[in-house]
């Protein structure tokens, strides 16, 4: 593109629609925790789906929960004979159901599937995001470690917490006590009863910071881990 041509599209876009840039993506392709709104998947407005979103919630939430689904994936067919799968707004999608479900870790899901009250209480979940890809999640371990750095980091809002400071808040609010010995009294209280386990015990140090709710320095320990150490340990994290 010539420099002339940018700048003639730059002035038809302040002249004709009063804009500073181009309102739309240059690409249908979702790049999540940008900070363009255009291309970071924030703007997704689940009315345009609503069928879709139903679905997805009710297999990923409700059936992880309720239904014993381990594993579950979403996929776009695209169309023809070699349709590209990308651009359909999978990505954006589930972003927007991760956020929902740890804004109050389920209860309006579980509320609007037609359960009630007491259940939607008796089962909360909380959800993370991440995907492989060949740079930084080549293996399981590194995706579930990259999972655990969208806890510790990622916010839809400025005004919101992150997830693992709204899971520590509902765990002072269950323990009655925001003493770090009592938290990790109980944490390690849970995790002593699981049966068939295959993740390990959760990292000690991740954990304790958790618990002390030091939000800046947990991210800087989930930053500070090698590379070697996320490819190997990084379901103890999760």
């Amino acid at each position: 593109m010539s420099t002339q041509s940018h700048v003639s599209q730059f002035l038809w876009m302040r002249r004709e629609w009063n804009l500073n840039g181009n309102p739309f993506p240059t690409e249908a392709i979702a790049r999540l925790g940008g900070a363009d709104l255009r291309e970071n998947g924030l703007l997704f407005a689940p009315a345009v789906q609503d069928g879709k979103v139903q679905e997805a919630t009710e297999k990923f939430i409700l059936g992880g929960t309720l239904g014993g689904l381990k594993f579950g994936y979403l996929w776009s067919l695209g169309t023809g004979m070699n349709g590209d799968a990308r651009g359909f707004g999978k990505s954006s999608l589930m972003q927007y159901m991760v956020e929902q479900t740890n804004r109050d870790f389920g209860r309006q899901s579980f509320l609007e599937s037609g359960l009630t009250e007491a259940e939607a209480e008796e089962n909360p979940v909380c959800a993370v995001l991440a995907s492989f890809d060949m740079a930084n999640a080549r293996s399981l371990n590194a995706v579930l470690f990259e999972a655990t750095r969208y806890a510790c980091w990622f916010k839809s809002d400025e005004n919101q917490p992150t997830l693992v400071e709204r899971i520590r808040e509902r765990l002072v609010n269950t323990v009655g006590s925001d003493q770090t010995i009592d938290l990790l009294a109980a944490v390690h209280s849970v995790q002593s009863s699981f049966r068939g386990r295959t993740l390990g015990p959760p990292a000690d140090d991740f954990l304790r910071l958790l618990c002390a709710g030091d939000t800046p320095a947990l991210a800087d320990h989930v930053n500070s881990v090698t590379p070697n150490r996320r490819t190997r340990n990084g379901a103890i994290y999760l």
